[in-house]
């Protein structure tokens, strides 16, 4: 399958030059505070198991990441949460939808530094699962919707996470019942035909 497109912490400070236990224990308490929010949101998606892709019109679809498949892939998933408000700002979309067989967009980033390792899948392809199209590192990704496993693919896609919900399934059925079209006719990739901007966060 083709794709048509091409914290550091901060430093703590003791506020007295008491050592009696409460003091120290007051130190440590505001260090670790001053920390976790000078971290933000780093911090919050670094070990993120879940990120939302929401699908603008039609809702938000959960992913398992999946880093024991591809662990460079799921990073990256992860770094566009983390700057969910600007990673994906008019660069990430879906633009492909071919009913009973798969949604696929892009994840493209003029912020982050796109993945750019591949990896043989762990298994086949099955219903909702998550990989990087035309057998490449990404940006464009596409979740299969066949009932069947994928036989067809082999292994030879990357895959990093599976949808994580009935819920998220049926939004992508939304997307891919949507009006499409065939520019290159009959038998050639379907494409949407208005493309849903989409954005990444943590779950």
């Amino acid at each position: 399958m083709k794709s048509s497109v091409d914290a550091t912490p901060a430093p703590t400070h003791a506020r007295g030059v008491e050592h009696d236990g409460a003091r120290i224990a007051s130190a440590s308490t505001d260090g670790a505070r001053d920390s976790l929010e000078a971290c933000g949101r780093a911090c919050e998606t670094r070990d993120a198991r879940e990120v939302t892709l929401s699908m603008d019109g039609f809702g938000d679809v959960r992913l398992t990441l999946k880093p024991e498949w591809h662990a460079s892939s799921v990073e990256y998933l992860r770094a566009l949460a983390s700057e969910s408000e600007t990673s994906c700002e008019e660069t990430c979309e879906v633009y492909r939808v071919e009913p009973g067989f798969l949604v696929q967009g892009t994840l493209r980033s003029r912020s982050i530094e796109a993945n750019a390792e591949t990896k043989p899948g762990p298994k086949l392809m099955e219903r909702g699962d998550v990989g990087w199209a035309g057998e490449g590192p990404g940006p464009d990704f596409f979740v299969y919707l066949g009932e069947n496993p994928a036989r067809h693919f082999g292994r030879a896609h990357t895959v990093f996470a599976v949808v994580a919900d009935e819920a998220s399934m049926a939004v992508l059925e939304r997307v891919v019942a949507a009006p499409s079209s065939t520019p290159g006719g009959p038998g050639t990739m379907r494409f949407i035909d208005r493309r849903p901007r989409v954005r990444v966060s943590a779950s």
